[in-house]
């Protein structure tokens, strides 16, 4: 008697087997050993050359990045020129104490409403409470 083997399909696309005893011969093993090492030694051939092309691509992307990054930088430093040759000239000192003073109005401004506007919300609960008041009499 010869052992057979038992294909059934999975749903997921797997392959089941399910052995059936019989009598084995040293022959046969050796042949499934031969065979499963050669389908090993495929796999690892495989698994080599896709690493190598993922390597190769990965280098590839790493030196287009060093490029682009490059060029930004050689961009960056023109327009740095370019804004050093336009505003050379232009009295920085000046324009920071106009700034600061801005800064100082604005914040005058802002305590200006809130403190504006805090009275007129007491002045309204204030003038709410003696109407109620009144009304109530």
């Amino acid at each position: 008697m010869a052992l057979t083997y038992i294909f059934r399909e999975d749903p997921n696309f797997k392959q089941n087997v399910s052995i059936i005893a019989g009598n084995h011969s040293i022959d046969a093993v050796i042949n499934k050993v031969q065979y499963l090492a050669g389908d090993i030694n495929d796999i690892v051939r495989n698994v080599d050359k896709t690493i190598s092309q993922l390597s190769a691509k990965g280098s590839e992307t790493v030196d287009n990045v060093g490029g682009y990054v490059r060029t930004l930088s050689s961009s960056a430093n023109g327009v740095a020129e370019v804004a050093t040759d336009k505003f050379g000239d232009f009295p920085i000192d000046l324009f920071l104490a106009v700034l600061i003073l801005a800064f100082l109005v604005i914040i005058i401004a802002l305590c200006y409403f809130i403190s504006v506007g805090s009275m007129y919300a007491i002045e309204y609960r204030q003038t709410a409470k003696l109407e109620a008041e009144i009304r109530e009499i």
